[in-house]
């Protein structure tokens, strides 16, 4: 499967304090920046909200790229510079209240010094070496939303592979900013974050995302933008001075994010994000288009990815639509999608569901899901295609489904073609 470069289209229709950022970089380089930018800036307008299939959700993405060793995979952690005044700003400013808190509480001098209702100190970046409840607490704190910014996606791989620090279900809920809590007895310790808010940006090899991801049956997985290649970089040249540097360009940017960032912070009332009535329609029937795409030519088991990259696509408009409106959104209660970035989110979302495709696709190459193993153990040993239309009905699967299956079953070495519609199974394997 062809894993595709983001189209010029993209980058002709991106706000222009976004794309002059991107300039003079390598095709892979550009993609893996803008997707990383894209994550990050989902975590700097607070207050921005939508709504999609009647719930209100906010922009916080998933990214993540998975390509081999020197790739230049490094380049995601270039997008720190447009949240790290930002970061720097609420750490600063939480400590200085808990700070003021302590000496507050030892001028009273009652008893022993007790700090336990002195505010906590805030992030907006944060490590994804973490247990899950240390996650919930910064949660808790950090009301806005925190960001994971990971080149090595096994750090995360490693906590969600033990009890402790298993936090997968949070990652899960979090994107849909469905509640999470923590209850704690020996510290008499009790966390409730009704609209948790998150965003991330992580690069690992292939190695690295299983770990991570056990299955594309996680639903972890349809939750990320993946992009994926497997390219080796040639070794840059180091020490080429460019006019503007690539840091510069992102510092001068995150300077502007955070003026914006404080002028939304301290509003009482938030900016309702929505797109035309026209962008509706359009958005519905591509949906639907590729939708009929997966049935007919690949697994139905991946729509359940094509489903949330619709909330993925609206959430990138909302990014674009706020990074072009930078300047007044302090002065906005509703923004209404700019047709540029409607029409990039489209384009976007349809290039990074080929990677998303190409990654399922690496996942389940040796493997039968639940549902296949159950369909495939009802067949005999030989078996024609009318067998297989026939136990799909009891299933509720269509002609058109029963024929991808036994393509797959083919290509995953589980079938040997004896004859026109006549197949043998050569292994069933859970």
């Amino acid at each position: 499967m062809d894993r595709k470069v983001i189209s010029e289209s993209v980058y002709e229709k991106l706000p222009e304090e976004l794309s002059g950022a991107l300039t003079d970089l390598s095709d892979r380089g550009r993609d893996m920046l803008l997707l990383a930018c894209l994550s990050v800036l989902s975590n700097c307008f607070p207050k921005l909200h939508g709504i999609y299939d009647d719930d209100k959700v906010y922009p916080h993405l998933y990214a993540l790229v998975i390509a081999p060793a020197a790739s230049g995979k490094g380049i995601i952690r270039k997008s720190i510079s447009l949240i790290n005044k930002i970061h720097q700003f609420i750490k600063d400013d939480s400590k200085g209240r808990k700070d003021l808190c302590i000496e507050e509480k030892k001028k009273e001098k009652k008893g022993s010094l007790s700090t336990a209702d002195c505010p906590e100190i805030e992030r907006k970046i944060v490590t994804a070496n973490i247990s899950s409840s240390s996650l919930i607490e910064l949660m808790h704190s950090s009301q806005n939303g925190i960001t994971f910014i990971e080149s090595e996606a096994d750090t995360m791989g490693n906590m969600l592979s033990n009890d402790w620090s298993n936090y997968s279900d949070i990652l899960r809920k979090a994107f849909h900013h469905e509640p999470v809590s923590i209850s704690r007895k020996l510290d008499n310790l009790y966390l409730d974050v009704e609209e948790p808010r998150l965003s991330m940006i992580m690069s690992g090899t292939p190695g690295q995302l299983q770990p991570l991801i056990k299955s594309p049956e996680n639903g972890l997985f349809s939750r990320f933008i993946f992009y994926t290649f497997d390219e080796v970089v040639e070794f840059k040249q180091v020490f080429d001075k460019k006019e503007t540097p690539l840091s510069t360009k992102l510092d001068r940017l995150g300077d502007r994010l955070f003026n914006a960032y404080v002028e939304l912070n301290n509003r009482k009332e938030g900016i309702l994000f929505s797109l035309t009535s026209s962008q509706q329609e359009r958005f519905i029937n591509r949906m639907r288009e590729i939708q009929n795409v997966i049935e007919e030519h690949h697994s139905v088991d991946f729509l359940s990815v094509l489903f949330r990259h619709g909330l993925i696509c609206f959430k990138a408009a909302m990014v674009l639509s706020a990074l072009r409106n930078l300047d007044n959104l302090k002065d906005l209660h509703e923004l209404t999608c700019d047709d540029q970035d409607f029409d990039g989110a489209l384009e976007l979302i349809g290039i990074v569901l080929h990677h998303s495709q190409y990654v399922f696709e690496m996942m389940t190459i040796d493997e039968l899901n639940p549902e296949e193993f159950k369909l495939l153990s009802k067949l005999g040993e030989r078996f024609s295609r009318a067998d297989a239309v026939e136990v799909g009905k009891r299933y509720s699967l269509s002609p058109r489904t029963i024929d991808y299956r036994l393509r797959s079953w083919l290509k995953k070495g589980f079938l040997i073609k004896l004859a026109t519609g006549r197949y043998l199974k050569v292994k069933v394997k859970k």
